[in-house]
This record gives structure tokens, C-alpha cells and sequence, in this order.
């Protein structure tokens, strides 16, 4: 400040853990269709495993599907991509499992014999891409409960093609390198 006087500031946190216990089952969250195009129905199937192998029959399963906008971004590889990896830092600093944007649908299922159910939702016909997460939260009859998630991109087109070039101006006459 102009008197010469400093304000610091501080923060904290403290927390106790009471009790951690291993998952004694996984969730799987996988979309059934290879491809969906905007106006389809998309299907997701959800399956729940103990890990020593037996089903997660007759779980509590509750889900909510997200729709967000989708956009198509090119980065083209660069020296020490290791170390601006932005989608890597995402996964290890993003939270897991939380999505945002619209809420399309949400409700409760319950798995079958074999740890399964499905989630069927109608995927929005228009001129935008879309992105759906699936967000589920699988609760079995030891009240244990394990989350999983997946993300399908709806698209009005196969594939997207983009082109770089070595540099961002050529004069006239000169040889261009365009990669695709």
C-alpha cells in the first residue's frame, strides 16, 4: 500500500478420516452404438462387477445425462508435448465423474442378473454437434456406492479433416508444405 503497510493473507483446511475402504466393485459405462448421428436414440450400457468376479445384481442405479455443444479443436504436436499435455492434466486434476450444461435426462434403474441396465436417451437433431456425458452412481445392498461415467460425441459427420502449414504466410510463387 502507499503508507508502506503489508496485508497478507492466508488459508487452510483440516480433515479427519474416519475409515477408507477399498471399491469391492467397478462400474463399466459404455455406449452400445459405434456411431450416433444427431435425431438418433443412443444407448449406454452400464455394468457393475465385484471385483472377485460376481455380477452386481439388483443395484441402485442412478443416472443423469448432460448435453453440451461440441467443438472440433486441432493442435498440431509440438516440441514437449509431455509437458503442455492439457488433456493429461485434465485427467489427473479434473474431477472425475461431474460434467456440466444441460441436463437432457435423469432418472433410476436397477441392474439385472448380470450387473447390467441400459440408458436410452434421444440425441438432438439440429445443426450442432453435441456431447452427452452419462453420469452414473451404482449403489449396491451393502449400500456401497461406485461411480462411473462415460461421453459420446454426436456428430453430423464421420470424420473432420484439417489442414497446417509450416508457416502462417507465403508470398507469391512461393512452394507451400500443407499437411492434412
Amino acid at each position: 500500500t502507499s503508507n508502506g503497510n503489508y496485508i497478507t493473507q492466508s488459508s487452510g483446511a483440516s480433515f479427519r478420516v474416519e475409515e477408507y475402504k477399498k471399491p469391492e466393485f467397478i462400474v463399466n459405462v459404455k455406449s452400445e452404438n459405434n456411431e450416433t448421428r444427431p435425431g438418433e436414440k443412443a444407448r449406454v450400457k452400464v455394468n457393475a462387477m465385484y471385483y472377485f468376479g460376481a455380477s452386481v445384481a439388483s443395484a441402485k442405479v442412478h443416472y443423469k445425462v448432460m448435453k453440451n455443444p461440441y467443438y472440433y479443436y486441432y493442435y498440431k504436436k509440438r516440441a514437449y508435448d509431455w509437458f503442455y499435455d492439457y488433456e493429461g492434466y485434465n485427467r489427473i486434476y479434473g474431477e472425475k465423474n461431474s460434467a456440466y450444461g444441460t441436463v437432457l435426462q435423469e432418472g433410476d434403474l436397477v441392474t439385472d442378473n448380470d450387473g447390467n441396465c441400459y440408458i436410452e436417451f434421444q440425441t438432438e437433431k439440429g445443426t450442432v454437434d453435441y456431447k452427452y456425458d452419462v453420469l452414473v452412481d451404482v449403489v449396491d445392498s451393502s449400500r456401497r456406492e461406485i461411480k462411473g461415467s462415460t461421453s459420446l460425441k454426436v456428430t453430423k459427420a464421420s470424420f473432420y479433416a484439417f489442414i497446417d502449414f509450416e508457416q502462417g504466410f507465403y508470398t507469391k510463387g512461393e512452394k507451400a508444405s500443407i499437411e492434412v
